[in-house]
């Protein structure tokens, strides 16, 4: 038995006892809350080395951003907890159910998934962040972060550990995985008969790795690419602070915004005044052609800026034509990431209440507390975990959700409700047998099955 596959069993053990652990859940949280809080000095001073050893190995600034811990981070991750904590308890709630005509009553209630595992990267505050909300839905989880966060990730876990045992739950609740090779990662995919989902955090690359290699089910998260969109009757002094905020206060994180799209009445006023302000933190602007030829030392955009996460001092610029559909020209963007600034919508408003009513879980980095109830809800609307069947195709309704929010489908002579109730049935219809291990659906007999 492997080192991960030990840790495996233990979660399973402790995961039993976490299903029915009901208030002390939050307890447990309190306490770790609490802990981050009293070790802070000892987490700092493990992010300090990992921080070093960072910089010597040549980590960019804003990636440095992200791996950076402070006092007033620490104490965001320790409010981060408590806010968890206040949450109603996701386990055992009646999702739906039914009165039948002989008097038996049927509820679908939620219930743990079991035991997670993340595989993220080098943000420390992702530890406490997952942890806490895989304990407040009853699941045991595993952690895998990325090697240049280790000795954060070990001190956050260690005091996590001991503050989920002195409320008197299992310390295997929560597990730090500290093989940091890729080998580690290619383990955790396929660790079928220990981990009941899994759940890649990160830049895109990490998250098609899992989909593509994982043989446990997973829970695919979106990347970051935070648009805003400037009116022409924009003000252009609001424009400007909120560009420059969404960009430079923290360029590294994945609400930072990456592209801008101005209004072809509005560029001359605009664009000038942006980019001086820009240049205060030194960010390179992309820009469109148009872009180039109001702003002196922009570098031509290429095809492929317009859907890069840059995580960096780098914007993408583009002059459209309009409000009405400025991203045909942008493929693959999600209309739930666009904003816009215009005299039409309040500031920042969602740019997607122009076309479709989206699920609200297309704003959140994570669907929210993990149990089966809400991977069922996820399912219906094409969130869906990836087949355990090696070789399995993922399910056609992400597919088809992807290409619907891209604007592929709103060509189409099909609603975007009909391409999910589509997508999903050819998604269960392939994915029968997973569902039924899962518990996630009740067994009705084929012809010939026993």
């Amino acid at each position: 038995m492997t080192r991960l596959e030990e840790m495996g069993a233990l979660a399973k053990q402790a995961a039993r006892k976490l299903a029915v652990a009901g208030s002390q859940k939050d307890k447990a949280l309190e306490a770790i809350a609490d802990a981050l809080i009293a070790h802070t000095q000892e987490i700092l001073a493990a992010n300090g080395e990992d921080l070093d050893a960072a910089r010597a190995n040549g980590m960019s600034q804003s990636l440095l951003d992200r791996l950076a811990l402070n006092e007033k981070r620490i104490q965001g991750m320790a409010q981060g907890v408590r806010q968890v904590a206040a949450q109603p308890d996701p386990v055992g709630q009646v999702l739906e159910g039914s009165l039948r005509p002989n008097g038996l009553r049927i509820e679908k209630v939620s219930v743990p998934l079991g035991v997670v595992g993340m595989i993220y990267e080098a943000r420390p505050n992702v530890t406490a962040d997952a942890a806490a909300l895989c304990l407040k839905a009853g699941n045991a989880v595993i952690l895998r972060g990325g090697k240049e966060a280790f000795r954060s990730n070990r001190a956050i876990a260690q005091v996590m550990r001991q503050a989920v045992e002195s409320a008197g739950l299992p310390a295997d609740s929560i597990q730090l995985v500290e093989d940091t090779s890729r080998a580690s990662s290619v383990e955790m995919m396929g660790l079928t008969g220990y981990l009941d989902v899994l759940i890649p955090r990160g830049g895109a690359g990490l998250i098609r790795t899992v989909v593509e290699n994982s043989r446990v089910p997973v829970i695919e998260t979106g990347v970051g690419n935070c648009h805003v969109y400037v009116d022409d009757a924009a003000d252009t002094d609001m424009a400007v602070n909120i560009i420059f905020n969404a960009k430079t206060s923290r360029p590294s994180v994945c609400n930072a915004i990456e592209t801008v799209l101005v209004h072809k009445d509005a560029a001359q006023r605009v664009l000038p005044a942006v980019k001086a302000k820009l240049d205060e933190k030194q960010v390179e602007i992309r820009g469109c052609e148009r872009t180039c030829q109001i702003l002196s030392g922009c570098t031509p955009a290429t095809e492929e800026d317009w859907s890069t996460e840059y995580l960096d001092y780098i914007l993408a610029v583009k002059v459209v034509d309009s409000l009405e559909r400025p991203w045909t020209t942008l493929p693959g963007i999600p209309l739930a990431t666009a904003s816009a600034l215009s005299r039409k919508t309040t500031p920042m408003q969602s740019a997607s209440s122009t076309k479709w009513t989206l699920p609200p879980c297309m704003s959140m980095p994570l669907p929210g507390l993990l149990t089966a109830g809400n991977l069922d809800w996820a399912l219906r609307w094409g969130f869906l975990p990836r087949s355990s069947t090696p070789g399995a195709p993922w399910g056609y309704g992400s597919s088809l959700l992807r290409n619907l929010l891209s604007g592929a489908a709103a060509r189409s002579a099909e609603s975007p409700t009909g391409f999910l109730k589509k997508g999903v049935s050819v998604w269960k219809i392939r994915n029968r047998e997973t569902l039924l291990r899962k518990g996630l659906r009740r067994k009705r007999n084929r012809p010939g099955e026993k």
